[in-house]
């Protein structure tokens, strides 16, 4: 069975154990995984795999190997939420799952009422990029390199209460 693991440039290079990893598990497994660094453009034209790992930020391309028949991990809509932080977190209220007060504004209008510590955080910030602890309005850097305007925030006096309410750190 043939696969393509996809990354684009960035998420490769910074990656490289974990691909040789997977390639060398997969082939123990008679899988032939190949890398595919690609861009979110990219059409796919030519051979396609029986199976593809995406490992990128773009769920278009799950979409564009869904629609040739590709079998896609993770597929097109859980790539669409995970990758946005906003969706995400309603979709986790909406599942019952525990989750931080939490609301969105852009870089450019902030919430009225802001209680201090709190979180930033771009809705498609990934890996722990793009995270700001902001103690008082002006230590506010919410739109400094991000690469979109809407943000979100959380309160950090919840996380620790939601911490203790999950026995962590108890």
């Amino acid at each position: 069975m043939r696969g393509w693991l996809i990354y684009d440039r960035e998420g490769a290079a910074r990656n490289a154990w974990f691909i040789q990893r997977l390639q060398e598990e997969g082939a123990a497994h008679g899988l032939q995984i190949t890398l595919r660094v690609c861009e979110k453009d990219e059409t796919f034209a030519g051979e396609l795999p029986d199976f593809a790992i995406v490992r990128t930020v773009y769920p278009q391309l799950n979409e564009r190997l869904e629609k040739k028949g590709v079998r896609v991990f993770n597929n097109a809509k859980t790539s669409a939420l995970a990758n946005d932080k906003w969706q995400t977190y309603l979709a986790c209220r909406e599942w019952g799952i525990p989750v931080l007060p939490t609301q969105p504004f852009t870089n450019t209008k902030y919430p009225e009422q802001n209680e201090y510590p709190l979180v930033l955080k771009s809705t498609d910030g990934h890996g722990g990029a793009e995270l700001n602890l902001v103690n008082r309005l002006e230590d506010d850097d919410a739109g400094d390199g991000a690469d979109n305007t809407d943000v979100f925030h959380a309160h950090v006096g919840a996380a620790v209460e939601l911490g203790r309410n999950a026995g962590v750190g108890a």
